[in-house]
């Protein structure tokens, strides 16, 4: 439910929002702050859009609210749209496993898809079966993910994603697993609608792979920033940096004939790559394992092993 807009400019790490009209409310509301306009997080595509979630803390008048933690970006009110965020799933899901009905008409069934969620707890579940991805977490706030077995097996029917777990438009994630995807084995960052930035995902003690061996298994779009992927083995394909202020650490990657840290959508320079071992088949003298000037003809960083 949209809400009154914000009084004046706020910035990034600010706890205390001042509205324009009396706000409706209360202690442990949680809001979504949203700019609508095409591009305005990033150049790199229309749909990667400025927003957040956050969740307020105390209510100090009726027009003015202080929020549990600093925002994460900036905002101009005239850009930016909030919303009272009711009626999110909540609660527990765990201890079952769920199959899609695979190829076919109705190949574009998740096995598992967790929308408009906040503070959620998904444990112990085998998803797959799926054409399109397996499991997907969309525009959703504070969630944990543990003990998920996620696995899409066939080759691109044409729905452009195949994904063994998708995470778009979230914040806050605490997840662990084993993800299989024929494109990527987990894929971060997000649709059309409510177009926020991932923010804040650490996917670590994690197993991903991907099937097609030529396209990253741990991916990133340009549309993430302050996550994190730790303690995972990576197979097929490697990972994908992107965005701004993502850590990549600890991570055994296999892969057989492609790059195995590739920079794609990057905002910023602001990342960090430690404690990765890579293995490969490539053999290419053109090009190292490792490249971060990737989507551009002119090879700007290239490392060899």
């Amino acid at each position: 439910m949209q809400i009154a807009g914000l009084l004046s400019a706020v910035v990034k790490g600010a706890v205390d929002l001042a509205f324009e009209e009396a706000h409706g409310l209360s202690a442990g509301s949680v809001i979504l702050i949203y700019n609508p306009t095409d591009y305005s997080f990033s150049g790199a595509r229309a749909s990667y859009r400025a927003g957040e979630y956050s969740t307020v803390a105390e209510i100090t008048s009726p027009t003015e609210v202080k929020l549990e933690s600093g925002l994460w970006d900036s905002y101009l009110a005239a850009n930016v749209n909030v919303y009272k965020c009711g009626g999110y799933a909540a609660g527990e899901l765990s201890g079952f496993s769920v199959i899609a009905p695979g190829p076919g008409a109705n190949g574009g069934v998740r096995a598992l898809a967790i929308d408009f969620a906040h503070e959620l707890l998904v444990d112990n579940i085998r998803a797959s079966g799926s054409d399109n991805t397996s499991m997907s977490i969309s525009k959703s706030y504070k969630i944990t993910v543990r003990n998920i077995d996620a696995h899409q097996w066939s080759e691109s029917p044409g729905f452009g994603t195949q994904y063994g777990l998708s995470i778009g438009n979230s914040q806050e994630l605490d997840i662990s697993g084993s993800f299989t995807g024929w494109r990527h084995g987990i894929a971060q960052g997000g649709g059309e609608h409510f177009s926020i930035p991932v923010r804040g995902s650490v996917v670590h003690d994690f197993v991903a792979t991907n099937r097609s061996g030529s396209l990253a298994a741990a991916d990133w779009h340009g549309n993430v920033e302050h996550s994190v992927y730790e303690r995972g083995r990576v197979f097929g394909g490697g990972l994908h940096i992107a965005g701004n202020n993502n850590r990549i650490s600890n991570i055994d990657a296999f892969g057989k004939d492609m790059l195995l840290i590739y920079g794609r959508e990057i905002l910023g320079c602001d990342h960090i790559v430690e404690n990765v071992k890579c293995w490969t088949g490539i053999d290419d003298p053109t090009r190292g394992i490792i490249d971060i000037g990737g989507n551009s003809g002119v090879l700007y960083s290239r490392i060899f092993l």
